[in-house]
Parts: C-alpha cells; sequence; structure tokens
C-alpha cells in the first residue's frame, strides 16, 4: 500500500512539474495599438515596442513571471484577433470600458486617463459652449474623443478627423484647425518634449474612460484574479514610480 501510495504521489509530483513547466514555457501575445505616444512607441535603435503601457504591462507580466510578446495591432482587430486566439491579451492604454462581458474580460485599471480641448495660445478666449461655435475641432478618428465631439458639438462646430495624435498637433500648427480634443498624457508627452510651440489647455479635462487596462477572454477568472493582483503589487512599487518619471515629471495615477 506504502508503494502504491508514493507511486502516486511521484505520478502526481510529476504532472504538477509539467503543468508549472507548460505554464512558464507558454508565450502569452499582448495586442497593443500602433504608435501612439507615450503609450506605444518604437525604439529607433533597436526597433522594439516600447512605450508606457508597454512597460507598465512587462512588469505585470514580469511580477506573474509569465512570458509576454508584443505586436501590434490597428483598434479594429483587437477583439477579433483575441476571439481566434491569435492574441491572448489586449492592452487598452487609454479608452471606454465597452460592454464586453459576454466575450471577453477586462481588469481594473492600470493607469489614468482624461481628455481635453487644446490649441494655441490664444486661441480661445473664454472657453464655453458659445465661444467653439463654427471652431474646427480635430479628433483622432474612432476614438472616444471623436464620439464627444461628434454627441456634444457638432451640431454647431466643424469637427475633422485625423488618423493619429500627430497629425492634430500638426494641423494646429499650420492654422487647419482651431482646436484638438485629445488625450491629455499625450498632449502633455508632446509638449515637454516640444517646448518651441507654446499651447494651451481650455477648459477642464473631461473623463470619457477608465484609462488604461487589461482584456482577456471570458474563460480565464484565474488569469485575470492573477493580473489584477499584479496590477495592485506594480502600481503601488518602486517600478511602477521608475516607470512614470520615465515619461512624465508628475505623477499619472
Amino acid at each position: 500500500m506504502r508503494v502504491i501510495l508514493s507511486l502516486s504521489v511521484l505520478v502526481f509530483s510529476l504532472t504538477m512539474a509539467f503543468v508549472d513547466s507548460a505554464n512558464l514555457d507558454k508565450i502569452y501575445v499582448v495586442a497593443v495599438n500602433k504608435d501612439y505616444p507615450p503609450y506605444v512607441t518604437i525604439n529607433p535603435e533597436t526597433n522594439e515596442i516600447e512605450g508606457l503601457s508597454v512597460d507598465i504591462t512587462r512588469a505585470i507580466c514580469d511580477n506573474l513571471n509569465i512570458n509576454c510578446q508584443f505586436t501590434r495591432l490597428d483598434y479594429k482587430d483587437f477583439f477579433h484577433d483575441l476571439e481566434k486566439n491569435k492574441v491572448d491579451i489586449i492592452c487598452y492604454s487609454s479608452g471606454l470600458r465597452m460592454d464586453i462581458s459576454a466575450l471577453f474580460l477586462s481588469t481594473n485599471k492600470f493607469l489614468s486617463s482624461a481628455s481635453a480641448f487644446v490649441g494655441l495660445k490664444g486661441a480661445v478666449k473664454n472657453f464655453s459652449p458659445n465661444e467653439l461655435i463654427g471652431k474646427r475641432i480635430g479628433v483622432v478618428r474612432k476614438s472616444p474623443q471623436d464620439w464627444y465631439v461628434g454627441v456634444n458639438y457638432q451640431e454647431f462646430s466643424e469637427e475633422r478627423e485625423f488618423e493619429e495624435f500627430q497629425e492634430i498637433m500638426t494641423a494646429l500648427v499650420l492654422g487647419e484647425i482651431d482646436l484638438g480634443f485629445v488625450d491629455i498624457m499625450a498632449f502633455y508627452y508632446y509638449v515637454q518634449r516640444d517646448k518651441g510651440l507654446d499651447f494651451d489647455i481650455y477648459g477642464p479635462p473631461v473623463n470619457l474612460g477608465d484609462g488604461g487596462f487589461l482584456i482577456i477572454r471570458n474563460n480565464q477568472e484565474k488569469l485575470l484574479k492573477d493580473l489584477n493582483q499584479a496590477i495592485l503589487t506594480v502600481r503601488y512599487s518602486s517600478q511602477f514610480e521608475a516607470i512614470n518619471a520615465k515619461y512624465f515629471d508628475f505623477f499619472i495615477f
């Protein structure tokens, strides 16, 4: 009886070791959006994917001792590729937490974000709905900012859509638009790196979403719990402070 029990324990131990090894060997493919500084950027020297959201997500993966590999996708492909098992995790850098409960699970946020009207200094005298009548407002196409301006300002202002944040800032400089309604973290990152132009923020920041969070398939409750715990651990670590300082001279959460 002791021999049989010992053999059973041995088989169980070997099985668990195999499972643990399989988990360590698994590569979790993490989808991030294409270039959107500071959230996602490409290192010009190494050609590697970097950025604020990437660095935080990598720290979360390291905390869980899982191997994460990043790939850039258009937002429109995120959920299709997750559903079809082409990616394992979506890093949703900054946006609305949509009703995805039927197919996917989403973590707690790993950073905060907001949006704001921005422009060259003097573009607007006194910020108010009346002051925006007839103004040309730039937004990133199919973004939360696009939705917000369309719902609240389209009747009396001219909304212009752009593919990337950088295009909005260029259009402001060239006088092609009067204001941009943009992610405020992207704006701060832009102006602190290019101090030659005098931009301003008009009106109070607008909270359109839940900041940055991760999305996984709905049959992974254990992974969701682990990710949330890792987010909490990283959030209150010196590693998070170092990542924060790499991009901003103020606290981002």
